[in-house]
């Protein structure tokens, strides 16, 4: 139901980023999917000859077409990808559904529980706690032809913003009743919502979205809806045998993995070069110089700062004169210095997390659909550390 074409509307595959180019403005899951489909005819014409493009090619084929929701299009492939581990996928925008629903509107229109309910937990959060979603006064969207937009109360009458649609109190209350499919919650009651039509043990999501559930502990107890577990998705990095045997060679270690590209290169260049020679220069430098202050003090007690002064300037210099040093070394170094480099490009594709930019079929191509049973082995919901996994380097 959410206006988030703009972040689904590409995906990256073996370096090339795809994009749908749509005008549409409506909620998202009823976009037609038939306009992907001249995006999934190009990929497939990439994709060529490899090993895997056939099975990528069965998957999406008649998916996307045209008069068929998005919403539809991406159960039928979220079903064809998982269905065989067993899924239940329910769309919450029905009549049926929202039904169950109806007193929460009414009351969180004409009373705003949860605006009270979540800012007193967010009050009570640390300072620096990054606040993910604000409440409003009221957290819902109303449905018309005008698309998906925000109710907003103006004196004794409510208005939906950016149309010329309002109501009444008793004209609202009719209209709730008796039209329930037409008021949507935004990403702060939506999970009252899901979890009021299909209670979960446990919710499982990335840093941002437990972030805001973690805003509506109070809401759920106020409405007397189970609160499930929150935990965070597992994290991924795949490393091909090339990655991998570069770490090898090198001596990178996984926790040198996001200490940055260049804070590992001029560790390496250091380890190859000549240790911690400038380094080790400059507590000479400071010995010799406080040797210096010790007899300058003697003649004169006001001479220290002069000594200290000309200390930070020697320091400067040749701190200037370690970064001529490490950009030579990294010339004559030019080819390990790239490879290094393409372990980060790697992790980072274009500067991102590889799992934030990477799609699934940029690994379903490499590895073929057994990547999601390898994927599914190695979760563990309890593990909130980042899994790495590796392909063998090749042997001659």
């Amino acid at each position: 139901e959410d206006h988030d074409i703009q972040e689904i509307n590409h995906f990256n595959c073996l370096g090339k980023k795809y994009h749908w180019d749509s005008n549409y403005q409506g909620p998202a899951g009823k976009a037609d999917a038939g306009e992907i489909s001249k995006l999934i005819d190009q990929l497939i014409s990439d994709l060529g000859q490899r090993n895997n493009t056939e099975i990528i090619n069965i998957l999406l084929e008649n998916v996307y077409v045209n008069g068929r929701s998005l919403s539809m299009a991406t159960r039928i492939l979220v079903n064809r990808l998982f269905g065989k581990y067993g899924l239940v996928i329910i769309d919450p925008d029905t009549i049926e559904l929202k039904s169950q629903f109806k007193e929460l509107i009414k009351q969180e229109i004409f009373q705003q529980t949860s605006l009270n309910a979540i800012n007193q937990t967010i009050n009570s959060f640390p300072k620096d706690f990054e606040v993910q979603a604000n409440p409003r006064e009221i957290n819902f969207f109303y449905f018309s032809k005008e698309g998906r937009n925000r109710i907003e109360k103006h004196d004794d009458f409510w208005k939906v913003i950016n149309t010329n649609i309002s109501f009444k109190q008793k004209e609202l209350i009719d209209e709730i009743d008796h039209h329930p499919e037409k008021f949507s919650p935004n990403v702060l009651l939506r999970p009252l919502f899901q979890e009021m039509i299909l209670p979960n043990i446990a919710y499982i999501g990335g840093p941002a979205e437990l972030a805001y559930w973690l805003e509506l502990k109070k809401l759920f107890s106020c409405y007397a809806i189970p609160y499930p577990m929150i935990l965070h998705r597992n994290s991924f990095l795949m490393l091909d045998h090339q990655a991998v045997s570069r770490m090898i060679e090198f001596g990178i270690e996984d926790s040198n993995l996001f200490d940055g590209k260049e804070k590992t290169i001029n560790s390496w260049i250091e380890k190859i070069e000549t240790g911690n020679f400038f380094q080790t220069a400059n507590l000479e430098l400071e010995n010799v110089f406080s040797a210096i202050e010790k007899e300058m003090a003697l003649a004169d007690p006001t001479l220290s700062n002069s000594v200290k002064a000309e200390l930070q300037r020697t320091k400067k210099g040749i701190n200037h004169l370690e970064e001529k040093w490490t950009r030579a070394v990294k010339r004559r170094n030019e080819i390990s210095i790239n490879q290094i480099s393409k372990i980060y490009n790697q992790i980072f594709p274009e500067g991102e997390f590889q799992e934030r930019h990477d799609s699934l079929w940029s690994y379903m191509v490499r590895y073929g659909i057994e990547i999601l049973d390898n994927w599914l082995e190695n979760s563990n919901p309890f593990n909130d550390e980042l899994t790495i996994l590796r392909e063998k380097p090749k042997t001659e």
